[in-house]
């Protein structure tokens, strides 16, 4: 929550990317589970997109920050021919789909949402580029409209 916090009103990022999960009972405590909604939300209302993986379909809990998915963009693992494809497959809070496959490391060939969700934020990093003044609403949308491309 900190490092969200120093990212959006310290160092003013435009994107954020959070390839970790916590799962659902770390977040029991109403005060932790507020506090960490409330860091999402200063973010959006703030123009910053924030991506967070999603939970690498873990049989027993969410994960959150993907679970908050209305002020971010949530991702889960996918695989696709091409790097750069993504699709919009809304299910629960997560609504999109990312290429999972990383270059690096020991684990570079194993699918992992951790990977998924930084190939999105570059994706949409490379429309902000174009567009600086995107609200994360618009890059959802933009999103879900270059995903039917793929189809």
């Amino acid at each position: 929550m900190r490092a969200l916090h120093w990212a959006v009103n310290v160092w003013r990022c435009q994107i954020v990317n959070l390839s970790l999960g916590v799962v659902e009972a770390r977040l029991q405590q109403v005060p932790r589970r507020y506090q960490f909604l409330r860091a999402v939300e200063e973010a959006y209302f703030k123009d910053v997109l924030v991506f967070a993986a999603a939970h690498n379909e873990h049989p027993l809990t969410r994960s959150y920050p993907a679970g908050f998915a209305p002020p971010l963009i949530s991702v889960d693992k996918s695989q696709f021919a091409e790097p750069l494809q993504f699709a919009y497959n809304l299910r629960e809070q997560i609504e999109f789909q990312a290429h999972s496959l990383g270059q690096l490391g020991p684990f570079a060939a194993e699918p992992a949402t951790s990977w998924a969700a930084p190939h999105l934020a570059g994706i949409a990093a490379r429309i902000l580029s174009l567009r600086p003044g995107l609200k994360p609403f618009e890059m959802k949308t933009i999103l879900y409209w270059v995903s039917r491309h793929f189809k």
